[in-house]
């Protein structure tokens, strides 16, 4: 029995844990997959837990209590587990409730209560028409249709002339919310199609209406008037205009045109002056002398080219050049360079430049003449065949068409071939060149030259003194010119211990003057490079040494007036520098020291090397090296010795000189024995100079 109360027991209870069972089964579960949500609709995605057969739907209502809910889906019973709704047609920006239900043979069952908000959307915006169109503006009209559910922070117009403006392009703002509204839009360009459309800004973005064109009304060419030329010369004159109205089309370019003909156009000579309205002047060039020109002004738009009246004007008729004489640069006694600069060709092309000479005032183009080049500037030509010693007039002169125009007229007075070409007075009444140099011989060949350069000397040399030695000496007995005056000793090469052997004329009381010039060492020689005529130099007088060094008026140097001399040392070589009467020190050279003392203090203060030299010897300057003395074959202190002869005897022993030493300085006033070999300086007399002008 007991048995049998058991069983009916457990029996009982697995009853009741089936029954419970299968409640618990029946119960749908959902499970939302996503409610995507837009401005006018939604979408639903969701799936359902349950074992058998079901319908799904879901309910959708403005009210939280689901009152008026509408229901979207199917309550037939199928397999279909997961399920997709959408629902459109809602408000915008709406808050709405929504749950899901299931419904299955055992009945409906409801979910929770859910919510979503509707989106805003952008504004319907609308372009009315375009109205009032200009040449430069149009109208535009548009209206806010809607705000869909965002307000509208910003209306207007965009225009362009892409057929889809935007407001990246140009646009005008104006007001907000619903409604219609109109814009002008402005500096738009006289003949051009745009397109405009209205636009709205809300919190969604940017929404536009439809694009209409329009074109602008046909542009006009500029109106501008044309200035009277003015600052009329050869090639050159100017002339303006004025850009008065543009006619709504912008002036992309202005300026005036000129030509020979009437009606000139831009297509022809012409210059440009900018853009847009206003005044302006501008320069014509190229223009040709004593022509007739017309101009207009002129100015561009997109309409064309619109022109000023037309002004007529004459530039000025040519003139003959102006030229300048620049100066004359002597290279020898028959040679110089010439230069002059033609600064201004008269309004026609210089077609030949150059210098003229004569040696008669006012020198022509039909005289002796040398021609440079064409055009403006500066020319430098060669003038030859020059007589030394003669004096001539020159000037540069320039032609072109109207003729001939000439520079100011200069003078010369060619220099001695083989002289520094500077001027030193040697009296109250008489000036003279000195020679390029000392003068040597050479008896193998019986030739007379000038030492080149300047601070040359033979030196040890000497000592090959004889009759037909082949060495070349500079020390000469005095007198020794090798004219036979009946002197034991005459010819260059004599030596002797007696001073009688050098008695001029056999008489201790001869200068080398006179009846005895020819003694003289230039008037009876030939020089090879010193005109190689005999007769044509000579050397100085004891009274004319002694006027060089302490008498004559020079120039100002380095603070010292009357500068004549100054003992220096030039490219190793010691000696003494003469300043011609007119000197100039070249400014790339150390001014020179002790200018005038006599102490050998110079022989270190003044240092010049070749290259100074050169400068100093194209200013004028003369240098007497320190060639030593012979006595008889015997050369004694070359290079440290200064001794220079004078045409002027002293006495039965002696005769006159210039002496330095580099230890004691200068004595201008010493006499030394006539037998001693001392270097001898030639000269030549300026027969044209007038004292106290340098030609």
């Amino acid at each position: 029995m007991m048995k049998q109360k058991l069983i009916i027991y457990f029996g009982l209870l697995l009853c009741l844990i089936s029954t419970s069972c299968k409640k618990e089964q029946s119960i749908p579960k959902v499970e939302e997959q996503s409610v995507e949500v837009s401005a006018t609709q939604t979408v639903f995605k969701w799936t359902v837990f349950y074992p058998g057969k079901l319908g799904s739907l879901v309910e959708i209502s403005k009210k939280e209590d689901m009152s008026d809910a509408s229901r979207y889906g199917s309550e037939e019973e199928t397999n279909n587990k997961v399920f997709t709704v959408t629902v459109g047609s809602l408000d915008l920006a709406t808050n709405y409730y929504y749950r899901y239900l299931v419904v299955t043979s055992t009945g409906r069952f409801e979910m929770e209560v859910k919510s979503f908000t509707t989106k805003a959307d952008m504004a319907k915006v609308n372009t009315v028409e375009v109205s009032e169109v200009t040449r430069v503006s149009a109208k535009v009209t548009g209206e806010v249709a809607d705000e869909c559910g965002s307000p509208v922070t910003e209306r207007g117009v965009c225009w362009s002339k892409a057929q889809t403006p935007t407001t990246a392009d140009s646009h005008n703002s104006e007001g907000q919310g619903e409604g219609r509204f109109s814009v002008t839009i402005g500096n738009l360009i006289a003949g051009e199609t745009y397109y405009a459309r209205a636009y709205a800004v809300n919190g969604e973005g940017t929404s536009y209406g439809k694009a209409l064109s329009f074109t602008t009304g046909d542009a006009m060419k500029p109106t501008v008037t044309t200035a009277e030329v003015v600052d009329i010369d050869w090639r050159t004159a100017k002339a303006g205009g004025e850009v008065t109205n543009d006619w709504d089309s912008e002036v992309t370019e202005r300026g005036v045109c000129w030509s020979t003909s009437h009606n000139p156009e831009v297509s022809g000579d012409h210059a440009v002056g900018g853009t847009g309205i206003g005044n302006y002047t501008l320069s014509m060039t190229g223009l040709i002398a004593g022509t007739t020109y017309y101009v207009r002004a002129y100015a561009k738009n997109m309409a064309g080219v619109g022109y000023g009246e037309e002004k007529s004007f004459k530039t000025k008729d040519p003139e003959v050049p102006v030229v300048t004489t620049v100066k004359l640069t002597v290279i020898s006694g028959n040679t110089a360079t010439g230069e002059g600069n033609v600064v201004s060709d008269g309004g026609a092309d210089v077609t030949c430049r150059g210098v003229c000479w004569s040696k008669n005032p006012h020198p022509e183009f039909t005289d002796n003449h040398a021609e440079e080049g064409t055009g403006l500037g500066n020319f430098i030509v060669e003038l030859t065949n020059l007589e030394d010693l003669a004096k001539y007039y020159f000037r540069a002169f320039a032609i072109n068409s109207a003729g001939v125009g000439y520079g100011e007229e200069k003078e010369v007075v060619m220099p001695p071939l083989g002289a520094i070409n500077s001027l030193f007075s040697v009296s109250a009444t008489k000036k003279v060149y000195f020679s390029q140099g000392n003068l040597q011989y050479r008896a193998s060949l019986k030739i007379w030259r000038f030492a080149e350069p300047q601070y040359k000397i033979v030196g040890r040399d000497n000592e090959e003194i004889s009759a037909n030695t082949s060495a070349w000496i500079d020390l000469f007995g005095w007198g020794t010119s090798g004219w036979n005056n009946g002197a034991a000793c005459y010819q260059p090469w004599s030596t002797s211990t007696s001073e009688a052997d050098y008695y001029v004329g056999n008489s201790p009381d001869n200068d080398l003057t006179g009846t005895y010039a020819n003694a003289d060492w230039g008037v009876y020689n030939a020089i090879s490079n010193g005109g190689n005529q005999q007769g044509l130099w000579r050397t100085l007088t004891h009274e004319e040494w002694d006027y060089v060094f302490n008498q004559r008026q020079a120039s100002k140097v380095n603070g010292r007036a009357n500068a004549r001399y100054a003992l220096a040392t030039v490219a190793t070589r010691r000696g003494i520098i003469l300043f011609p009467d007119n000197y100039t020190h070249p400014t790339e050279v150390p001014r020179p020291q002790s200018i005038n003392d006599d102490g050998a203090t110079g022989l270190q203060l003044n240092n010049y090397t070749e290259t100074d030299w050169s400068m100093m010897e194209d200013a004028g300057a003369v240098f007497l090296p320190a060639g030593g003395t012979r006595y008889n074959t015997y050369i004694s202190d070359a290079y440290f010795d200064c001794a220079y002869w004078s045409s002027t005897a002293y006495d039965q022993y002696f005769a006159n000189a210039v002496y330095m030493f580099y230890e004691y300085g200068l004595n201008t006033g010493i006499h030394y024995s006539r037998n001693t070999g001392l270097s001898v300086r030639l000269v030549r007399d300026c027969s044209l100079c007038e004292f106290g002008i340098t030609p």
